[in-house]
């Protein structure tokens, strides 16, 4: 029972920091609904069984298993995750530009996943090291991966709560130009 019980706690120390910087960004609605699946009986009891408190439990279910069951219903009930926006055509996989809020959310999301799997460890670089880690792994559509760099470029220069203001007050503007084409 104790992992069922950290992995709720962890669960949902994520969804209120998650929830802190979606609102930080005026996401109000997207802050209180991130991540209601990780409750679900699909998600929760999966999850909750290949709980460690360091990292994720998808990642360890997948070693286990080749896969995630758990993670193939979040991924596909979440938007913020660029796995929701890809497509295929002929063969070939590609990501489709995901809509502002959405990645704004995505940030959001990875500053709460750094801060509660990684501590103390965590720094202002953290969100943009992770991002030029992992995004040649990943498949984005152009435009949202130079707005994703764009994004964590503001929380690695200036700091995570100066960068949310910028974001905040600059939101339509940045919308706009991410809209037209301009990152």
């Amino acid at each position: 029972m104790g992992s069922y019980l950290k992995h709720f706690k962890t669960i949902t120390k994520h969804k209120l920091v998650v929830g802190f910087y979606c609102s930080k960004m005026g996401l109000y609605w997207q802050g209180f609904m991130h991540d209601w699946s990780k409750y679900s009986f699909k998600e929760f009891f999966t999850s909750a069984r290949y709980f460690q408190g360091t990292s994720s439990p998808i990642s360890a279910e997948k070693t286990k298993l080749g896969y995630s069951y758990a993670w193939q219903n979040h991924h596909n009930k979440n938007k913020h995750h660029w796995e929701y926006w890809t497509d295929w055509e002929k063969g070939q996989v590609y990501g489709v530009k995901i809509p502002f809020k959405y990645v704004l959310e995505m940030v959001a999301d990875y500053i709460g996943a750094g801060k509660i799997y990684g501590g103390k460890g965590w720094t202002q670089h953290t969100p943009l090291q992770y991002h030029l880690k992992t995004r040649d792994h990943r498949i984005y559509h152009k435009e949202t991966d130079s707005l994703l760099l764009f994004l964590f470029g503001l929380i690695d220069d200036f700091g995570l709560k100066a960068a949310m203001k910028l974001i905040r007050k600059n939101k339509k503007l940045y919308k706009t130009q991410y809209k037209n084409g301009e990152f």
